[in-house]
């Protein structure tokens, strides 16, 4: 392998990435246009790479707006297209950060920021391999291709147009997951449940949650009437963070929890469910304690959908968003990931049967997904994971998370995280280990020349 001098690209690397950090791409529909279809900040997101992209001289595609493919010039006609697919949204900060969510904030190696992790750093290590390849003017047979969306985070429709246009790929992979190649995922599905609620007592309004794909890290409730004692006591007696307070003829209640991603439900805390068991227990509201029950238990056991496969692993459910104003529709949003031998239409049906008198819409449904590990293009990622850091388990992995693996064809994910690394997307205190950088620029680099150079996929 051509010697590369990787140092060299550091400085410039970590500086790009605490750029990118800084943008606050959360979708935001009251910024939204045909301009920016998911809101300015992200399309200013996509705006930073394509001015990279166009200083490297590299050809840039724009897609309606909601993606971009990024190719080296002269690269067209060739045998395989291969995309390397990331996104450049996040989701919510949330709260109970320590430091600004978006000021790229570096401290003891580390680099802070909402996004860094999921998945801003891999959006750059991508492009800087990319770059690398031009600079050296590697040869390569096959197309290579960068494409970047701006709405994984959410409905993932934003690959749409570009995948109308262009077309599958023969081979893609993702960085957005862990490693050394994670070659399936969980199906997953986003369901709002809607139900007029009776027996709320003086509860006149609850809110919470980042989003249906994270663990609700704060909830809200807004009651009348005064009802300090019996719920501050009740915290204390939980040890529960919060907070109680009486204002104009009103209680309003916080609970506080910890985030986490929708698909590890146990490494966080649910702040929804502590306050649906707080006001069920401390006021005696029965609809709330029945909530709980219903809702809380995140292998689905609440809604009777508990499953798991031997090949798999088990089914997960996290209560990640509620909404409620007094004498309306009680709204909660759910995500849900289920593994092979389940499928959406099932277990909506078994939902259905226990909760009949409740609405259920699906804004999100999508399968179970398991490439084969054997193909060569898979074989050649998990051997050079392996060259490159041999310590590390080579079993292929089966992935909760969903990633764009969903939307393109031939796809699965590759990295950037370690199977040992602390779960920390969509958490407050997001970060990256900046040592990592150029470790993985190495891995990525030699990857794609050697896919790029590949004669079969």
């Amino acid at each position: 392998m051509l010697a590369i001098n990787y140092d060299a690209y550091f400085e410039d690397l970590l500086a790009e990435l605490k750029a990118l950090v800084r943008i606050p791409s959360v979708r935001d529909e009251a910024t939204a246009s045909s301009e920016a279809p998911y809101g300015q900040e992200i399309r200013r997101a996509l705006d930073y790479m394509i001015a990279l992209a166009q200083a490297e001289g590299l050809t840039v595609q724009n897609y309606a707006n909601e993606a971009i493919a990024i190719d080296l010039p002269g690269q067209l006609a060739t045998p395989y297209r291969i995309d390397v697919v990331s996104h450049l949204d996040v989701v919510q900060a949330g709260s109970h950060w320590t430091r600004p969510a978006f000021e790229a904030v570096e401290e003891n190696g580390k680099l802070y920021g909402r996004g860094v992790n999921d998945m801003k750093r891999s959006c750059l290590l991508v492009f800087y391999a990319m770059k690398i390849i031009q600079d050296y003017k590697i040869p390569l047979r096959n197309q290579l291709r960068l494409v970047y969306g701006s709405d994984e985070e959410t409905e993932m429709l934003d690959l749409e147009p570009y995948l109308r246009q262009a077309g599958q790929p023969d081979f893609a992979f993702t960085p957005d997951g862990v490693f050394p190649v994670c070659v399936g995922e969980f199906g997953a599905i986003t369901w709002e449940f809607r139900h007029e609620l009776a027996g709320y007592g003086p509860v006149l309004e609850l809110s919470g949650g980042e989003g249906a794909n994270v663990v609700p890290s704060q909830a809200q409730a807004r009651l009348a009437g005064d009802y300090q004692e019996p719920l501050q006591t009740y915290l204390d007696q939980k040890d529960w963070p919060g907070q109680v307070s009486y204002q104009d003829g009103e209680t309003h209640l916080r609970l506080d929890g910890k985030g986490a991603h929708a698909s590890e439900p146990q490494l966080g805390i649910n702040a929804i469910s502590r306050l649906f068991q707080t006001l069920g227990e401390a006021l005696d509201l029965e609809s709330f304690s029945e909530l709980g029950r219903t809702f809380s238990p995140s292998d689905g056991s609440g809604v009777g959908i508990a499953y798991a496969s031997p090949e798999m692993g088990a089914l997960t459910f996290n209560l990640g968003q509620v909404d409620f104003r007094a004498q309306s529709a009680i709204k909660l949003a759910v995500d849900c990931r289920f593994p092979n031998g389940s499928h959406s239409d099932e277990l909506k049906q078994k939902i259905q049967s226990l909760l009949p008198d409740w609405q259920i819409q699906a804004s999100f449904d999508v399968p179970v997904t398991l490439e084969d590990a054997d193909r060569p293009a898979i074989q050649t990622l998990s051997k050079t994971f392996a060259q490159h850091f041999p310590e590390e388990s080579q079993t292929p992995l089966i992935g909760k998370a969903v990633s764009y693996s969903k939307k393109v064809g031939n796809c699965i994910s590759f990295g950037a995280n370690f199977q040992q690394d602390p779960e920390v997307a969509h958490q407050a205190d997001e970060y990256v280990e900046i040592d990592s950088l150029i470790p993985l620029l190495k891995l990525y680099t030699e990857s794609l020349i050697k896919l790029g150079q590949a004669k079969e996929l």
